[in-house]
This record gives C-alpha cells, sequence and structure tokens, in this order.
C-alpha cells in the first residue's frame, strides 16, 4: 500500500503552521485524558520559566505589568488569531484546524490565573497552533500582554463600580491603593494587592469566592454586595496589581513605582542549576459516583524539565483510591502529570509544580462511559488535494472532534468499531495517520471505523486519512458522507488549473503558503447525514511558487520519512503535548484562607523585623553581584526594601 505523498502532507503543515504564525489560541478546556506520550512531549512544564534557586512556586512579575504597553503587543502578536476583543473571531482564526480561544470572555478569564496565562504566552501551545514567545518577548512584555488580556473582558463601567464597593468596605483594612496599609490594618493584617506573586496565582472567581465567603479568622463576608458588584469588586483589586498610568516614586528618583512583593522572583534569575529537594507525590484516582475502583489499576507518574521528559514510574501499590509516591526529585522548575489506565481507556490528570513542602496532589478523573455518539461533533473538517500523481487526485482529509459530554464514548465490545467514517465511491489505496485496517481501524461497509475511545471532555481527538479517486479524463466528483454534525470546514486546492465546484462550500480568499498559491473554500454547519459533494474539474498544471521545493522546511519532498514525521508532529504530538504539558491549572477547590495560609512560609512574611531586612538586602546585592538577578529586578526589590527597612527603623 502507498502511504500519503509527501506534497499533501507538507502542504497540511505549512498550511495550518502559516495560519497560526501569530497565534495566542490557548485550549482553555482541555480533555481530561490521553495515552502515555511514547517519548517526550514537545511542550512546556506549567509553571516553566528561569529556575531560581529560591522559588518553588509559579513566575510572577517583577514589576506592575502595565496593560496600556501591552496593548500594542496584543494587537500585533495576538488579535490576527484571538480578535481586538479576544473573543477569537480574528482574521486568521478561520484559517486553524481548531477554534481560537475566547480569551475576552469573562467565563473563561475567571477561571485562569496571570502565572499561567503568562506560561503559555511563553511556552507557547503546540496543540492549538500557538508559537512560543519566550525569544520574541522579554520578561516583561509578555506579562504587560497578560495584563492587557485581562482588561479585555472589563469595562469601565465595571471598575468604577468596583471601586466605589472597594471605597466603601475594603479601604479601611486593605488602604486606598490596595497596600494593605488602612487606618484598620493593624487589627485585621490585611492582605497587600500589590503583591504580584499572590495576585499571579489568583483566579478572579477565587478572589470572588474569598468576597462571598469570607476568609476563615481574616476577612468576613461581603455577600451583601450584588453579584455584580461582588464581579466589580473583584475586577477592581486586580486592576490595583497594574503600573498605574504616570506613576512615581519620588524616593528611586522618578521611576516607575514598584509593586511589593516577594523576594523570590521566577522568570527573572538568569537561568542556573535547578535545586534538586525531593518529596512525594499522591495520585488519587476519582471513580464515578457509584462505581469501585478495579483492583489492578496502575498509576503512571511522568516529570518533565523544560519540555523535556525527565523520567516516568508506574505503581500498583495503593490505600483506598490513593497512590504514593515517595523519595521523588523535586527541582522547582519540575512539572507532573498523572495518568491511570480504567475500561481499556487511559485519563490523565492535569499539571502541578512542587509547592514548598515538597509535596503535590495529584487527581486522574476516571468517567463513565457509553456507546452512543451522538455527542460527538467535528469541530473541523480539512480537506487537501494533491494532484503529483498521474491520473489520479489524493485527498486527504482531517476530522477534529469535540466530546463535550460527561460520558467516555467507548465501543460495545473490545477492539469494536467507536467513530465511524464513510469513504467515498470509488476511493482507492485507503491510507491513515496512526494505524492500519485490522489495527486501530477497521472495516465496515461503506467505510472504516476508528477503534480508540473518545474521552469525556476530549477537545484533540483527531482522526487523519487519505484515499485516491481517478482523474484520468480531467475531472472527478466524489460524495463525502458525514456521521456526526459538523461546525465548519475549509477545502485546500491547488492553484493550478483545476476549479472546485460544490453547492456546500463557498471560495473564500486565496492563500499564499510557503511560497505557493491555494484556493480556500469553506462550509458552515453540516448535519449529520449530510454529504458534501464535489466535483473536480480542469487539467492540473503547476501551482505558482516562489520556490521548487516550498515545503523544504519538512524535509525532501521524495522523501517518504519526512511525511511519516510530519504526520506524527501533526497528530499524536498535538495530542500529547497539548494534553500533557498545556492543561491549563485550575482552581477548582482553592480557598484564599489556604494562600494565606501558605503566605506564611514565604520569605516577605519574616521581613518584619530591621535585622531580616538589612539581612535580606545582603543577599539580594549577592544575588545580583553573582549575577543571577537581572538589575531592573535588583533595584526594584533592593528600593522596596530599603523603604521598608527606613519605616521599621522610624
Amino acid at each position: 500500500m502507498k502511504t500519503f505523498r509527501p506534497l499533501i502532507l507538507m502542504l497540511l503543515a505549512a498550511f495550518l503552521l502559516a495560519a497560526c504564525s501569530v497565534s495566542l489560541a490557548e485550549d482553555l478546556t482541555p480533555p481530561p485524558g490521553a495515552q502515555a506520550p511514547i517519548s517526550a512531549p514537545q511542550g512546556a512544564s506549567m509553571g516553566a520559566g528561569s529556575s531560581s534557586p529560591a522559588s518553588s512556586g509559579p513566575v510572577y512579575p517583577v514589576v506592575a505589568p502595565d496593560p496600556e504597553k501591552g496593548k500594542t503587543i496584543y494587537a500585533e502578536k495576538c488579535a490576527p488569531c484571538h480578535g481586538d476583543k479576544g473573543m477569537g473571531d480574528g482574521p486568521k482564526a478561520a484559517q486553524l484546524s481548531v477554534p481560537v480561544a475566547a480569551i475576552g470572555d469573562p467565563k473563561n478569564a475567571r477561571q485562569a490565573t496571570p502565572a499561567s496565562w503568562f506560561t503559555i504566552v511563553t511556552n507557547g501551545n503546540i496543540e492549538r497552533f500557538m508559537p512560543p514567545f519566550a525569544n520574541g518577548l522579554t520578561d516583561r512584555e509578555r506579562w504587560d500582554v497578560v495584563a492587557y488580556v485581562f482588561t479585555l473582558s472589563q469595562t469601565a463601567d465595571t471598575l468604577s463600580t468596583g471601586k466605589d464597593a472597594y471605597t466603601a468596605n475594603c479601604a479601611d483594612c486593605h488602604g486606598q491603593t490596595g497596600l494593605g496599609d488602612g487606618p484598620k490594618a493593624a487589627d485585621s493584617n490585611p492582605r497587600s494587592f500589590h503583591n504580584l506573586e499572590f495576585m499571579a496565582s489568583q483566579t478572579d472567581q477565587a478572589l470572588f469566592d474569598a468576597i462571598t465567603n469570607g476568609v476563615q479568622n481574616k476577612m468576613q463576608a461581603y455577600n451583601q454586595l450584588s453579584e455584580d458588584q461582588r464581579w466589580a469588586l473583584v475586577a477592581y483589586v486586580r486592576s490595583l496589581t497594574y503600573a498605574a498610568p504616570g506613576a512615581t516614586n519620588a524616593a528611586s528618583g522618578g521611576t516607575p513605582e514598584p509593586a511589593a512583593q516577594s523576594t523570590a522572583v521566577s522568570g527573572v534569575i538568569t537561568p542556573t542549576a535547578a535545586i534538586s529537594t525531593t518529596g512525594y507525590v499522591t495520585v488519587t484516582v476519582n471513580m464515578p459516583v457509584g462505581k469501585q475502583l478495579p483492583d489492578n489499576v496502575e498509576v503512571a507518574l511522568y516529570a518533565f524539565d523544560n519540555m523535556t521528559l525527565a523520567y516516568s514510574t508506574t505503581q500498583s501499590t495503593r490505600s483506598g483510591k490513593v497512590f504514593t509516591f515517595n523519595n521523588v526529585e523535586m527541582p522547582s522548575s519540575r512539572a507532573f502529570i498523572a495518568s491511570a489506565k480504567v475500561d481499556g481507556v487511559t485519563y490523565g490528570s492535569d499539571v502541578a509544580v512542587p509547592n514548598a513542602k515538597g509535596a503535590i496532589g495529584l487527581v486522574v478523573p476516571i468517567y463513565e462511559t457509553t456507546t452512543d455518539t451522538s455527542s460527538l461533533v467535528i469541530d473541523r473538517l480539512h480537506m487537501f488535494f494533491d494532484f503529483t500523481q498521474p491520473n489520479l487526485v489524493q485527498v486527504v482529509e482531517v476530522y477534529v472532534f469535540t466530546n463535550p459530554s460527561d460520558k467516555t464514548v467507548t465501543s460495545a465490545e473490545k477492539g469494536g468499531p467507536v467513530t465511524k467514517f464513510a469513504v467515498p465511491e470509488g476511493a482507492t489505496n485507503l491510507q491513515f495517520q496512526d494505524g492500519s485496517l485490522g489495527q486501530k481501524y477497521v472495516e465496515i461497509p461503506g467505510g472504516f471505523a476508528d477503534t480508540s475511545p473518545v474521552r469525556a471532555g476530549d477537545t484533540s481527538y483527531q482522526v487523519m486519512f487519505a484515499f485516491d479517486l481517478p482523474y484520468s479524463s480531467g475531472s472527478a466528483k466524489f460524495s463525502q458522507l458525514l456521521n456526526y454534525n459538523v461546525n465548519s470546514s475549509i477545502v485546500l486546492l491547488p492553484d493550478n488549473g483545476v476549479k472546485l465546484k460544490s453547492d456546500t462550500l463557498k471560495e473564500g480568499a486565496p492563500q499564499a503558503i510557503q511560497g505557493a498559491n491555494y484556493k480556500v473554500f469553506t462550509g458552515d454547519v453540516i448535519k449529520s447525514g449530510a454529504s458534501v459533494a464535489i466535483e473536480l474539474s480542469g487539467k492540473p498544471g503547476s501551482a505558482s511558487s516562489g520556490s521548487s521545493n516550498p515545503f523544504s522546511f519538512l524535509g525532501s519532498s521524495d522523501s517518504q520519512t519526512s511525511l511519516l514525521i510530519g504526520l506524527a508532529a501533526l497528530g499524536l504530538v498535538l495530542i500529547f503535548a497539548g494534553v500533557w504539558l498545556w492543561r491549563r491549572e485550575r482552581s477548582t477547590s482553592a480557598e484564599l484562607d489556604e494562600e494565606e495560609d501558605e503566605e506564611e512560609e514565604e520569605p516577605e512574611d519574616d521581613l518584619d523585623d530591621a535585622d531580616s531586612l538589612m539581612d535580606a538586602i545582603i543577599a539580594l546585592d549577592d544575588q545580583y553581584k553573582d549575577g543571577q538577578i537581572s538589575e531592573e529586578a535588583y533595584k526594584t526589590r533592593r528600593a522596596e526594601m530599603k523603604e521598608r527597612l527606613r519605616k521599621r527603623m522610624e
């Protein structure tokens, strides 16, 4: 059996990558599980950044971010895909094979932490075709653009309402500017909202919950405020962490006023060898209600250092539903994730990084299964054509699915069909991205089926296959039956003299991809059971190209090896990297009183007397002399500590 022709795959890769060269398309609702990676995924650990001997927590800014500066960066780097308002409707969004995240939607922004979004901006998101910006933007620029993104879900009226609520209810303790220096601060020891490490680690939802429910022994509940007032209050509190326009600090010679923060600053220290400590990881496998965890379940633990699989281990011994891994090496920059296979389906946890106590808790949710495929949706259908072989046209189809239900779709029998696909009449040389008939795929009347389960909440399941059709008379007609609802479709045709006709598709603006020109056709919603009828006609010539091999970045056009590598990069690696390394940090059970307890262990809480402050300044000087901290971070932190020392000695 022949394989995919290299040119068509290179076209596919070039199309997808070219379409997202400026994308910030984060996956806000990633799937709950994935197959264990065969090799090190091409990703970046959550909480990644420059390692710091002094920090074991997530990254946070060294100076207050400036949303106004971030606005300019956003317009250039982000808006083409995410849109001016962050709703995922930028001019390049339609060219991507996955939906672009609506980061400007309050529902999404409220569940994200600035630290997690900064990490994604830094490391990129291969699954969502988002490039990394670690080299293109400085740390400060990335924080500025993240700050601006958070303002997209706010309005001037909201901030005004929030300010009024803050002045009436919060300023007496937290201070007019949120520094924790209000007239009643001595009685309540309130939080400073200028503590950038704390604020970067908090979701708006967590702040809202603290306002609504209070913080035990620290802050009363303010549920007498309306829901809109509480959300407005959250927005205003968040704005206090930003650099005030034109704000200066006379004590530091008119430079922008820094915000208070703890001594350890990830992401600004020059990378050095991370200090290894040991700790333990607990993995809780949560079964559906009413179901027991099988006896033979084995849990796998994976550790990643800066996009590289550091090690993996498995364990079958447990106490109840909890598996404990002891004496685990935990450098500060290391990220961990766990997986468990239950009833033939592999599920994964979220990503976690070590805390100050050297303890990590991971949860692997297991879902009920169903054989009903009606919940499955094809988010994007892509179709590509290749005329390089005489008298043949090769058609490549890519189906990108989602399973928005709370049940994993499986087969009624082991190794039986799960998702079913039709193959047009007259098609030959059926081939697959990642398997063959009789293995992952099985033959069924009129086509084939994939035996892979589709996990609950999955947004990464995709199937790529190809087939040949006769094109000896200068024309070809075929009808593609669709077994699932399709949200959108994109068809790419070389601009080589061949014409495409379809009642389902409409022609859009042509695209120049890697020096070659292509016609682009798009389609809207297609109901399950409907077909896309396509008629091709015309003698194929040579597509215009600025290069004899416009896809040379993927390898030689006559190399079957480059094809297979490309398929893996576009298929398996996307799934693995997206699921394993860019799982969004969710604050499903975070309470601000727990964060307060953790704060008691942070260096800043120890700097309450003059001697401690002097020691901290000396240590900071040594860090700067040794080249472990940037000049900006050094000056900012030293000025802040000197000011605190002056107040202590008054």
